[in-house]
Order: C-alpha cells, then sequence, then structure tokens
C-alpha cells in the first residue's frame, strides 16, 4: 500500500499533542510556509506511526490569478521570513500588513491537496478541531474510530469514508487499541460546490466494501501529486475529483440508504420547471399532500433547503444567466424570473449572489471582455 509514494514519518515514543507543536522551534517558519494549515482552534493527540505529505507549491504560470479570503487577526501578527526571500518573493507576501485578507494562489479551477497523512494511531489518539478552512476525507483501514460532527456520532469501521467542512465542530478519535486511517484534505471552490450540492444535511459516512476502489484512486492522486509530470496540478486536481464522485456513486448503491419520499422528489422537480409562478407554501403542501410543517421539515432534511430557499434560488440562478446572456433590464430580468417586484428581487439576488444585479452583470461584462485584473 502506497507504493513509490515518499512521505515525511513521525514516530513518537512518546505523545505529541498541539503544545507540543506551539512549542517547536520550527512552529513558527511552519506556519509562515503553510498559513491554511495553522489554526488556532485545534487540539489533537498524536499517539502510534504517522506518515505524511504537505501541499507542493503552484508554479506562477499554474496559480494564474490569486484570491483574497478573509484573514483572522494572528495573520496580522505573523512575520514571514523575508530575509530568507528576493525582493519580489517579499512582495508576494502571503498575510497582509493589517491581517485583513490572506492571499490563497490556488487555481479556482482545481481540487488542491492541502495534505494528507497516513497512520496506525493508538487508543489516546484524537483531533479536535473547528475554523479549519478545508474539506476532510478519512478512510479506516482496520480498527474502529469515532468522529463526532454536527451534533452527532459516528462509528467509523474497516471501509467507512467521512467527507466533512473542516469549518464546522469536529472531534474523531480511536475507538479500542488501534486505529489505522488516511486523512486526505482538500481545498478549492469545486469541492466547496460539491459539498454545498451533495453533502449539506446529509451523512457524512459512506461506506466501500471493497477498499481498494477507493484506495487506487487515492494512491494515483498521491502519485501524480509527487511525481515529475510537467501538468501535475491538473492531473492530481482531476483524480481528487474522481474520489469525489466515487462517494457519489458508492451512495447510489448503498443498501438501505434513506431516499427522499416521491412526493419530495416531485415537488423539487415541479418548482424547477415551475419556479417563475406565484407558489405559496399552501400549495406546495396540497401539492404533496402534506402539512405545511411537516413538508418544509422533509423537503430541508432531504434537499438542504427549505421549499421557498430552494425555489428561491432556482430565480435567481436563472437571472445570473439573463444578465449573462442578455440586454434585458435589470428590473425585467427579476419579473421574468418570478419575483413580485423590483426591490424584492434586488434584495434577494444580493442574499444569494452577494451583490446587486446590475453590479453583477458589470463584473461578468468585464470580466467576459478580459479587461478584469489577471
Amino acid at each position: 500500500m502506497f507504493e513509490h509514494i515518499y512521505f515525511s514519518t513521525w514516530s513518537g515514543k512518546h505523545d505529541y499533542n498541539a503544545e507540543d507543536v506551539l512549542a517547536d522551534k520550527d512552529y513558527s517558519a511552519f506556519a509562515d510556509t503553510y498559513p491554511e494549515l495553522t489554526s488556532p482552534d485545534s487540539n489533537y493527540l498524536i499517539q502510534g506511526t504517522y506518515h505524511f505529505l504537505l501541499p507542493r507549491p503552484y508554479s506562477r504560470a499554474t496559480q494564474g490569478t490569486c484570491r483574497d479570503t478573509p484573514g483572522t487577526p494572528q495573520d496580522a501578527q505573523r512575520t514571514p521570513r523575508d530575509a530568507q526571500r528576493t525582493p519580489q518573493d517579499a512582495q508576494r507576501t502571503p498575510w497582509d500588513t493589517q491581517g485583513t485578507s490572506v492571499m490563497k494562489c490556488i487555481p479556482d479551477a482545481f481540487i488542491h491537496m492541502q495534505s494528507f497523512s497516513y497512520g496506525k494511531l493508538g487508543e489516546r489518539y484524537y483531533t479536535e478541531r473547528k475554523n479549519y478552512p478545508s474539506y476532510l476525507l478519512l478512510l479506516t483501514y482496520q480498527g474502529e474510530g469515532l468522529l463526532r460532527y454536527e451534533e452527532k456520532e459516528y462509528s467509523l469501521k474497516k471501509g467507512d469514508v467521512f467527507f466533512i467542512d473542516c469549518k464546522k465542530y469536529h472531534y474523531y478519535r480511536t475507538v479500542g487499541a488501534e486505529w489505522e486511517h488516511s486523512d486526505l484534505h482538500l481545498q478549492g471552490t469545486f469541492v466547496e460546490q460539491f459539498y454545498e450540492e451533495y453533502q449539506v444535511g446529509r451523512h457524512p459516512v459512506f461506506h466501500f466494501s471493497n477498499i481498494q476502489t477507493y484506495q487506487e484512486v487515492l494512491e494515483r492522486a498521491l502519485r501524480i501529486q509527487t511525481g515529475s509530470q510537467i501538468h501535475w496540478a491538473a492531473m492530481a486536481s482531476h483524480e481528487f475529483e474522481n474520489l469525489l464522485f466515487l462517494l457519489v456513486e458508492q451512495d447510489l448503491e448503498t443498501p438501505g440508504e434513506v431516499r427522499p419520499p416521491e412526493a419530495i422528489i416531485l415537488l423539487r422537480t415541479y418548482l424547477e420547471h415551475n419556479f417563475r409562478q406565484d407558489l405559496s407554501l399552501d400549495k406546495m403542501a396540497d401539492f404533496c399532500s402534506m402539512s405545511k410543517y411537516h413538508l418544509c421539515r422533509e423537503f430541508k432534511r432531504y434537499i438542504g433547503f427549505s421549499p421557498r430557499e430552494y425555489m428561491i434560488k432556482l430565480r435567481v440562478s436563472q437571472a445570473q444567466l439573463l444578465l449573462q446572456s442578455s440586454a434585458i433590464a435589470s428590473y425585467k430580468v427579476g419579473i421574468l424570473c418570478g419575483f413580485e417586484n423590483e426591490a424584492n428581487f434586488i434584495r434577494q439576488f444580493k442574499k444569494y449572489s452577494g451583490t446587486t444585479p446590475a453590479k453583477y452583470r458589470e463584473n461578468f461584462a468585464v470580466t467576459k471582455s478580459g479587461k478584469g485584473d489577471l
């Protein structure tokens, strides 16, 4: 397993925890180099053998456009080791002087590996964390673990993979004498969108009766990640994407998996074809032959949004398309998409898009013309 993949290894004779990391003389340098892998809201205890890979830097050509993400007060207090860099490197410091933003030079189109680790961890091993900008895929090979996530607990046995958003509070630990597992931390716009589409409100644990199916894709991705291919970043991203879609395929094949009731499926389809109509909650409840309360609860449980939220999101998506592809006046776009008036259209559009319809069209026109920032 993991042949031709060369890891860094830590095999401790004593327990190793977050306090040990903070006290380590090299920690400051590590935080400077990999700011996205450090979090003040992390706590853990490592007991056993631990193999790990850290992220590989992107070339300038691969990086493309850097994007700003909100920083933390800790960012302002960090001092990158500019003395060891060229003047040009110093200008590309990942933290600004005010600590208001952190530059993440990650191609938006790619899935980026933040870190990977594999270990046989002892009975005292645990990780407890929140506010960590990452998505985690963890596979259990042998032994047993426990996951606590979104106020629920899940038992983790051989063949179980969980997929979680690490910004949310999570805790996992060894159950019994030893727990053998791998952790893959991913980041990128695609991962965020994938999680929102497939995982919000759903069971985070998947079971593979044949671990090899998952393992082959994982090892292929890691070999590319550490290999010498010129286009390694795009190739590795493709394999990480394949890993995520394995979860979808496994979900469809899992016996006994709870499926949305037929009425919920039919209502979702009906909304996708009739979102422009004035559909009240009463009408939707009648359509499903349910009470309004039961409908809202079931729709949220299986779809991830309330019926009205889902309908508004459909309207906003259609409005975005019209703003991108036509010269129709903004207020008319709102009416065509089902909003009762311009004020409501602007309010809802800004809520779900982060900007006004006019600004959205302006930004899209600038990007399309190639005059935006590169």
